[in-house]
């Protein structure tokens, strides 16, 4: 997927009739598609924004298709508002729930499925976003993307997920004009592709770390300043270190990874250095 450049917002809608046509449609779009059940009165309801990095898709389609398709080299993603569906892909076979956001496949493995009366929204993500969201630098080789689990980690993850995509939807269609400033542009794209790579378990999400899973609380943070703060003026003339939060040693430790004894003795450093700078030199 590329980038028109110029940061605007392009929107197309369209109904088709014809069974054919709908599938040859689906076909360009999505993958290899077939139609199944297909009568006089049904028609596909299809609109879609595009955000050059991203496309979102609505589609209402009232009978079965089947699909089976090659590598599609992006991040798809379906959420049903009406309808069932399954998937298959990498010997891995799963259902779309009503409601729950699910990737399709690993954007360099082939998939196939079937969809029925359905609703839904599809979209359609950029793998190297995904790895700029993840802090991976430009030009590095991250290695194929690997999506550990296709449904949200927990239903908090995918009820933050419909939001920002709620929220970047809103803004694309009630504000395109705003898409004409890049800067804006580039942080909602980078906000779906956010909260896609926290949301779906991935191979391109940092492991946590030790410190990570014994992140401070924001008390302790408050704390914590509030003693470097005190401390980094507080010495009487004999050059002791008096200590205005005894204690708070150990929330500065939490707060960063080294232990409480480490944060002490670096206070005493500063202010022994501190001393000897202001002391007048004698030739």
């Amino acid at each position: 997927m590329q980038s028109d450049g110029e940061g605007s917002v392009e929107q197309n809608a369209l109904v088709i009739t014809d069974a054919e046509q709908t599938a040859d449609f689906l076909s360009q779009a999505y993958g290899n598609t077939r139609i199944e059940g297909w009568s006089g009165g049904d028609s596909l309801r299809f609109a879609r924004v595009d955000l050059g990095d991203v496309f979102i898709d609505e589609i209402d389609n009232p009978v079965t298709y089947r699909y089976a398709t090659d590598p599609l080299e992006a991040i798809l993603i379906i959420c049903l508002t009406e309808g069932r569906g399954e998937r298959h892909t990498a010997g891995v076979h799963g259902f779309f729930s009503v409601g729950q956001p699910t990737v399709v496949a690993d954007p360099d493995r082939p998939y196939e499925g079937r969809i029925s009366d359905s609703s839904m929204n599809l979209i359609t993500l950029a793998p190297q976003q995904l790895a700029r969201a993840a802090g991976i630098p430009r030009g590095s080789e991250p290695g194929p993307l690997r999506f550990k689990s296709f449904t949200p980690v927990s239903e908090t993850a995918s009820q933050h997920w419909r939001l920002v995509l709620a929220h970047v939807k809103a803004v694309a269609e009630t504000t395109p004009d705003v898409f004409t400033e890049p800067l804006v542009r580039d942080s909602l794209v980078q906000l779906l592709h956010t909260a896609t790579l926290t949301t779906f378990a991935n191979s391109y999400l940092p492991i946590p770390n030790l410190y990570d899973r014994r992140d401070a609380t924001a008390a302790a943070v408050q704390r914590a300043i509030g003693y470097l703060e005190s401390n980094a003026q507080t010495a009487d003339h004999s050059g002791r270190r008096r200590d205005a939060l005894p204690g708070v040693g150990t929330d500065v430790a939490v707060c960063v990874p080294y232990s409480a004894r480490h944060v002490t003795n670096g206070v005493s450093a500063t202010h022994q250095a501190r001393r000897g700078a202001s002391r007048p030199h004698h030739r």
